[in-house]
């Protein structure tokens, strides 16, 4: 878990300089900005930040932290309501938020070199559909998820396009990589039927199998 959060704090009042206090005291970096839209966007730019923290339960606050987490890559973002800024409880928000973002990064790049190790890589459309399944389907600690009904829109609306296009690219992407793939790397994930000659897995069966040996190590990272 990292230790050294840097975090963004959205108020530099007189009220919150205890919490802002123990946190520097606990071993996180924190720079505190005006309690202001404006200003906490400009720093949030002007530095890479774990988290940010900001006070408030308007719409304004909602749009900004949407804003945040659009523009920073990575940022956690915790909204606290007004007169709740308790230190210890913070803290551990904190890192568990950050501990989250750490675990989704590297369940990425699990992602990214398996997918690698079956010859799919990003010059194929289904490659970006393809991880963005298997991480779904690992986060949503489910990997039974219906594949029609829930995997192909959810992908669909995160990349702009249909359903059918995200079936379509998966299908294409597997077709034409998977017999170029390693014997032994499919035997390892799909068993022995996989050496047939020019066999394929489904989008299902692909995604599923991937999915199910990567869930058991993240899923309680995730939680």
């Amino acid at each position: 878990m990292k230790e050294n959060i840097n975090i963004l704090f959205g108020d530099n009042s007189e009220r919150t300089a205890e919490t802002v206090a123990f946190l520097r005291r606990n071993g996180c970096r924190v720079q505190c900005t005006e309690k202001n839209p404006v200003h906490i966007q400009h720093t949030a730019g002007q530095e890479s930040f774990d988290a940010a923290v900001l006070f408030g339960d308007t719409q304004l606050l909602d749009d900004l932290r949407t804003s945040l987490k659009s523009c920073c890559e990575g940022i956690s973002v915790i909204v606290c309501r007004p007169g709740r800024c308790d230190g210890p409880g913070l803290l551990r928000e904190l890192r568990g938020l950050v501990c989250r973002e750490v675990s989704m990064a590297e369940l990425h790049s699990c992602i990214t070199d398996i997918l690698s190790g079956f010859c799919l890589t990003p010059k194929y459309s289904g490659y970006r559909y393809i991880r963005d399944a298997i991480k779904l389907a690992v986060t949503a600690q489910d990997v039974t998820l219906s594949i029609s009904k829930t995997i192909y829109p959810e992908i669909a609306k995160l990349n702009g396009t249909t359903a059918s296009a995200v079936e379509m690219g998966i299908r294409t992407a597997l077709h034409r990589c998977i017999p170029k793939s390693d014997d032994e790397k499919k035997l390892a994930y799909f068993g022995s039927y996989a050496l047939k000659r020019d066999w394929s897995p489904t989008n299902r069966e692909f995604i599923y199998v991937i999915a199910d040996k990567l869930s058991c190590e993240f899923r309680n990272r995730l939680r």
